[in-house]
């Protein structure tokens, strides 16, 4: 099986794009597609939507997901910025790509594929592993993080994170040590200043003590000398 660490080149992408922005496209290397028109609902209104018996259009997800396009703004942007086009022409455009490729993407997003994935603890991310499918990095990350870490299986999620190569493992565990090193300091800060609280509630609460002890002293002692004087 072939690992794609990256996204597709630009020309590669740009030829596929072109390609699923016809009204009847081909499938890859020009294979015929089963194409059928039907008049449907589309944006606002109803009009003639050319729909395809293959979710992908006769490409693999994965391919989809290598466009880089992994949303419709995404889509939006892209034909702005390479066709510099009004921005109802490119909505129509990422309209039109968006509905052609987000069956793919989604598939990817859901399943996962070679690549990076993100461990964490409920919603908190841990850390990235790379691994070849969402079993493996199961696998992993109970093997590696769950007993260290003290987290139940059940609560140990795994997600795919996107495409890398192992190495970017590194990369991103340079990152988060930065992180963890940024979040100590600011927590020491935080500890320094809660001890100086802590010191300076200490020595009010014994001043006032003090205080209050004084005072009952000096009433005791009147009392004594008021007792006194009656005898």
């Amino acid at each position: 099986m072939t690992i794609h660490y990256e996204n597709l080149s630009d020309d590669d992408r740009n030829t596929i794009i072109d390609n699923l922005l016809k009204k009847f496209p081909k499938g890859p290397y020009g294979s015929p597609l089963s194409l059928s028109e039907k008049y449907s609902w589309c944006g606002r209104n109803y009009r003639n939507v050319v729909k395809c018996d293959d979710p992908y259009w006769g490409y693999d997800a994965l391919t989809l997901y290598r466009l880089g396009l992994h949303g419709q703004s995404e889509c939006r942007n892209y034909a702005a910025d390479r066709w510099n086009c009004p921005r109802s022409t490119a909505t129509r455009r990422a309209n039109r790509l968006w509905n052609r490729i987000e069956t793919g993407v989604n598939k990817i997003r859901r399943d996962g594929a070679a690549g990076l994935w993100s461990v964490r603890r409920s919603y908190e991310e841990i850390t990235r592993i790379w691994a070849n499918d969402h079993a493996e990095a199961i696998r992993i990350a109970t093997t590696f993080f769950a007993a260290v870490l003290g987290i139940e299986s059940g609560r140990l999620n795994v997600v795919f994170a996107g495409l890398g190569h192992p190495t970017q493992m590194l990369q991103y565990d340079a990152s988060r040590t930065r992180e963890v090193t940024r979040k100590i300091a600011s927590y020491k800060k935080q500890i320094a200043e809660f001890e100086q609280k802590i010191t300076k509630a200490a020595q009010d609460s014994e001043m006032v003590s003090t205080m209050l002890n004084t005072i009952i002293a000096e009433h005791i002692i009147e009392d004594d000398i008021i007792e006194d004087d009656d005898v």
